[in-house]
């Protein structure tokens, strides 16, 4: 059986396998290693069924691969 990779919009190149959670855009289930998932969690990114809000910005799926995570304001790195 091969193991599930994280499929991080914001970072494509992620192929770590220790999956922290789902998060689901439309009708794709993302699976999110815990390292990515951090980043996304302490920075200034959501999501909804039609995308990110990444940095006040809404990125559809197309865009995704071209956004950093910007640090909140407690300064925790992305």
């Amino acid at each position: 059986m091969e193991k599930e990779v994280c499929r991080n919009p914001l970072k494509p190149n992620c192929r770590r396998i220790d999956i922290q959670l789902y998060i689901q855009i439309g009708s794709v289930r993302l699976p999110i290693c815990s390292g990515c998932w951090g980043d996304i969690a302490n920075g200034d990114a959501e999501w909804d069924e039609d995308g990110f809000e990444v940095n006040g910005r809404k990125i559809g799926p197309r865009g995704l691969d071209t956004v950093k995570i910007q640090k909140d304001e407690a300064g925790l790195s992305s």
